[in-house]
């Protein structure tokens, strides 16, 4: 192998981990909400909360390690975030409170999403357009298996182990990267490119992305993905455990079903979306949840078997599998020296807002799918509209749509 293509693959390897961090913060744990509600003696519902942490956690990482990175380089913030991970990792498991647990959990989530941003800003270094889709399906072959095995891992392990376990696994894990990332990962943002100062020319260089009007029409198709996930991912666990009583054994089963799901919906996009057209794939994935929504609706408050609620929740996965790649494509393309910052403000648009409308998830009845299926039918509505009165209008003309 050639240095070039050993380079190549070591970044893809470490992107996949950078982006495995995600998932890492979330889908190992659900299965045990249960457990550390009672641990904490608290309610459900301020349980719950720990994910708005999360959220907000997403949000603020992005914010800070995309712009950092376009000033100073991938390298010294990508060790800052993934150090954030570890230690919040190992807090969570030490937590004396639920205060202290949600604290620990959103400084993972800053971590988390603080990799994956400057993950994405690595692979839009190493490639551009169908070149860097092409990265983004390697890298996703390999991070894709995370929320495949974490569900599974997690519900095994909650068991026969404490879930403070889970947390110190997923830390020891995050801590190896961390040795990756000091003394294994290579800058690859050049000195040439990097874009002044980090505080007087972020304000330009975020005007300058929003100037975008395709940008502005992608980063609201991710926004409304990113709620409709962050829905899913507070109603599944209540939607199967409680009203469908499967066992924690089934119960991971199914999570790593329906990631495995979103996996293969990327994959095929990846493999479609440069002979066919990246904006039709997004016009086809948004329909999909559509079509999940019009379902959920309809089933409203009866009670049906699970097949019909996974078939629903599958199909609303695969339009959201198949919207990422090329909305990553089509919104970093024209944004090269400017990849870190355009990812972030992308990125932390979706958490922050989404940490805005978490009250409401809290809201929306557990003992049924109506309320996922209104969520679904409102988010992939708003994310069809746009990229028909926004995203196509603007690209029109575009060597890349």
């Amino acid at each position: 192998m050639s240095s070039s293509a050993t380079k190549r693959a070591a970044i893809i390897y470490f992107v996949a981990l950078a982006y495995a961090l995600g998932p890492f913060t979330v889908d190992p744990f659900s299965p045990a909400f249960p457990k550390i509600a009672e641990t904490f003696g608290v309610s459900n519902a301020l349980l719950q909360y720990s994910l708005t942490g999360v959220t907000l956690g997403m949000g603020l990482g992005q914010l800070i390690a995309g712009p950092f990175s376009d000033s100073i380089g991938r390298k010294r913030p990508m060790v800052v975030a993934i150090a954030c991970y570890a230690i919040g990792a190992f807090a969570s498991s030490f937590a004396p409170d639920i205060w202290w647990f949600i604290f620990a959990r959103t400084l993972m989530a800053v971590g988390a999403s603080g990799a994956a941003v400057l993950g994405a800003a690595i692979l839009r270094d190493a490639a551009s357009g169908d070149a860097m889709l092409k990265l983004l399906a390697r890298v996703f072959w390999i991070q894709g298996f995370a929320p495949v095995l974490a569900p599974i891992i997690g519900s095994q392990l909650i068991q026969v182990a404490d879930w403070r376990l889970l947390f110190q696994i997923f830390g020891a894990l995050a801590a190896g990267g961390l040795i990756w990332a000091l003394f294994g990962l290579s800058e690859t943002l050049a000195l040439a490119d990097r874009r002044g100062s980090v505080f007087s020319g972020m304000g330009a260089r975020f005007r300058h992305v929003l100037q975008d009007r395709s940008y502005r029409g992608l980063v609201l198709i991710s926004l409304v993905s990113t709620v409709q996930l962050y829905a899913y991912l507070n109603l599944f666990p209540f939607l199967f455990l409680d009203v469908v009583k499967v066992d924690q054994n089934s119960y991971g089963l199914l999570a790593a079903s329906v990631s495995l799901s979103w996996l293969i919906a990327f994959q095929i996009s990846a493999a479609i979306a440069p002979r066919w057209g990246y904006l039709k794939m997004l016009v086809a994935s948004m329909s999909l949840g559509v079509l999940a929504g019009i379902g959920g609706v309809t089933i409203g408050a009866n009670q049906v078997s699970a097949p019909v609620y996974m078939a629903l929740i599958y199909l609303a996965v695969i339009g959201f599998g198949a919207s990422v790649g090329p909305l990553q494509t089509l919104s970093l393309a024209p944004h090269g020296e400017e990849a870190g910052t355009a990812a972030a403000l992308m990125g932390t648009i979706n958490f922050l807002v989404t940490a805005l409308l978490s009250p409401i998830f809290t809201l929306l009845p557990s003992g049924s799918f109506f309320g996922l299926g209104l969520v679904y039918l409102c988010c992939f509505g708003v994310g069809l509209a746009a990229a028909l009165l926004v995203v196509k209008p603007a690209l029109a003309g575009s060597a890349l749509r």
